[in-house]
């Protein structure tokens, strides 16, 4: 339609031209009449473009923009804290990382890269501090993590987790762990605390680190705990400057492991 228009608009700017130029016998006239007409038409094309990009405006921001014009003061309140906590989001997600705190999210993104994500052909992972966790049957761990090792298994997606061992910590319980992981065709490893750097004890523990078929890690998912030990939220990374120095740390720590048998 826009290319319809400019053609029209230039075959009507060339016949006024010609028009022009014969009545008046003058060439010059014509030349100048085509060249105002056709600044007359630039602006005018410009002037709605912006126009357009003014009136435009995503559902995000209509939304957010009708509900602060509500006349309740809880609906505005609201608005405002949920838009801010959106724009949030996308410049996090901009910048290749997303925070979660929530079990239903944390489960949600676990399912799309043990499960659904088929640029996923490995996953390597830390844990420290949750065997406790894992040994308790009600334990969100204890009831998330078998199925998505077992689904991951069955796509052939190859999964090994070092456990970071306290002194003394490993008992009858921990080697029932061990086995119910391998018996999900996971690689057990163990690695004593006291071997790993703090440095990267530091950096890793508590991690997946995702891998495509080229063997290239392509996210990582980290746990963050609070003093007590208890799950505090976690963040993904999707760009390698926020995965590589986990990656180099993950590599030391499975340098001082020991494959459980």
């Amino acid at each position: 339609m826009k290319l319809f228009v400019s053609l029209l608009v230039g075959f009507l700017t060339l016949a006024v031209s010609v028009f022009a130029a014969i009545r008046v016998h003058s060439p010059e006239v014509g030349v100048a009449i085509a060249v105002t007409l056709g600044v007359f038409w630039l602006l005018a094309d410009i002037r709605v473009n912006q126009s357009k990009r003014t009136i435009e405006v995503d559902p995000l921001t209509a939304v957010y923009r009708r509900l602060k014009q509500s006349k309740c003061p809880l609906v505005r309140e609201m608005a405002d804290s949920k838009y801010s906590e959106s724009i949030a989001f996308f410049e996090n997600l901009s910048e290749g990382r997303i925070f979660v705190a929530d079990d239903d999210e944390v489960h949600q993104i676990l399912q799309l890269l043990f499960c659904k994500l088929g640029i996923v052909k490995a996953i390597h992972a830390t844990s420290y501090g949750e065997l406790g966790e894992w040994g308790h049957p009600n334990s969100f761990w204890a009831k998330t993590y078998p199925e998505l090792n077992r689904k991951a298994a069955e796509q052939g997606k190859r999964v090994e987790r070092i456990f970071i061992m306290q002194p003394g910590e490993q008992s009858e319980r921990t080697d029932e762990i061990f086995r119910q992981h391998m018996a999900l065709k996971v690689s057990v490893k163990t690695a004593q605390q006291r071997l790993v750097p703090a440095p990267d004890f530091n950096q890793a523990n508590n991690c997946l680190i995702f891998f495509d078929k080229r063997k290239r890690p392509i996210y990582c998912f980290q746990a963050m705990h609070d003093r007590e030990g208890r799950f505090a939220g976690a963040v993904l990374f999707s760009k390698i400057e926020n995965i590589q120095p986990i990656v180099d740390s993950y590599d030391r720590i499975d340098a001082v492991a020991q494959v459980y048998a």
